[in-house]
């Protein structure tokens, strides 16, 4: 997964991104939880600043609301853009960086805080030390990194497709989940089992070929069923070639090493796998 490929990535996602709600994007907890780590990491600094890697509506809506001036950093220009008009006049004291995580040079800013969801997910585990010194280059001493993470599930490692879409169908037949969350719930556990290696890399490609048989076949299936399927391939198709980052919570700690110190887990409670989406508060030592 090369930074070029990141960056096609998300330039295919730019239009249906936002759509896929939890867990793809953070839920009304998770945000409840960023606001908690935000206000504490904001007492005893000076300055109400943020850089927020990526460009995430609701992080960036929590951020305006909290009166913090936020710096968005993304590869791709187009999704700036994108989530701009469509948080319209939501948001103020923004700025934005047109740059690659792996190359950020803030000409010598720091801030008090580094925020992100998921952000491990889409830099390539030999990058991560990079990754990190591009962090510690542009956070204070005593600064707060706070990140969502998607650990691998290792029950998820040899599921097939078929298994976890008859899941979801079942979870909406029996209205547990919306059907946009099934899509989303579907997408995220997929793309768990296709991990071959952990840490390394995960595609939907490698379900492609049973992907396009229960297409193909889509009058067979069960009503819910039938309708998850329809609700992931509208929300998803254009993710379903590209690669993310698969890795354990103790991958992420181990990276970050000395340099950072693990001050709270915290988890949302308003969907299916958000106990296995915790964000993390790290400080960074002075």
């Amino acid at each position: 997964m090369s930074n070029k490929a990141s960056k096609s990535k998300w330039q295919s996602l730019v239009n249906t991104w936002n759509n896929a709600g939890p867990p793809a994007t953070p839920s009304r907890g998770d945000i409840s939880v960023y606001r908690r780590f935000i206000a504490a990491s904001m007492k005893g600094m000076n300055t109400n600043t943020a850089l927020l890697l990526g460009c995430t509506p609701s992080l960036r809506l929590l951020m305006a609301k909290m009166s913090i001036a936020v710096t968005c950093i993304d590869a791709n220009q187009s999704m700036i853009t994108s989530t701009t008009s469509l948080l319209g006049d939501n948001v103020t004291k923004e700025s934005f960086a047109n740059q690659d995580w792996l190359q950020m040079d803030l000409k010598g800013c720091k801030y008090p805080i580094i925020i992100g969801d998921k952000v491990f997910d889409n830099v390539p585990y030999e990058s991560w030390d990079i990754f990190k010194d591009r962090l510690l280059a542009h956070l204070l001493p005593g600064g707060s990194l706070i990140i969502r993470v998607a650990p691998q599930d290792q029950f998820l490692l040899g599921c097939t497709f078929s298994d976890l879409l008859a899941k979801w169908g079942a979870l909406y037949e029996q209205q547990h989940v919306s059907i946009r969350e099934a899509a989303s719930g579907l997408w995220e556990q997929a793309l768990g089992a296709s991990a071959k290696i952990v840490p390394g890399r995960q595609s939907i490609a490698v379900f492609i070929t049973e992907i396009d048989s229960l297409t193909e076949r889509l009058d067979q299936l069960p009503e819910s069923t039938r309708a998850v399927l329809c609700e992931f391939r509208k929300l998803f198709a254009h993710s379903i070639k590209h690669e993310w980052t698969s890795y354990t919570l103790g991958n992420v700690i181990d990276s970050l090493g000395e340099e950072f110190m693990l001050v709270s887990i915290g988890r949302a409670k308003d969907y299916k796998v958000a106990a296995r989406q915790p964000i993390l508060h790290f400080r960074k030592a002075l």
